[in-house]
């Protein structure tokens, strides 16, 4: 299993993901199912073979924050 593979699996799925591919063209979507080297983003929609891609961004971020939890006693 590549590092890229292996990355990817230890992410959420529903992640953004931003892939490079060789050939410079650039591929966005929310992580799916990883299996062996290749990558399903969007439910399927889009199918990557691992071993075209150069460079990967994963987007992360935190649950939004309630109200409730914002405000700070005075």
């Amino acid at each position: 299993m590549s590092g890229l593979a292996a990355t990817l699996r230890q992410a959420e799925p529903g992640t953004r993901v931003r892939l490079v591919m060789d050939d410079g063209s650039e591929v966005a979507g929310a992580l799916g199912r990883v299996n062996g080297e290749t990558v399903d983003l969007d439910d399927g929609d889009q199918h990557i073979e691992l071993r075209n891609v150069k460079r990967m961004n994963l987007e992360f971020s935190s649950p939004p924050r309630s109200r409730a939890q914002g405000k700070r006693a005075a």
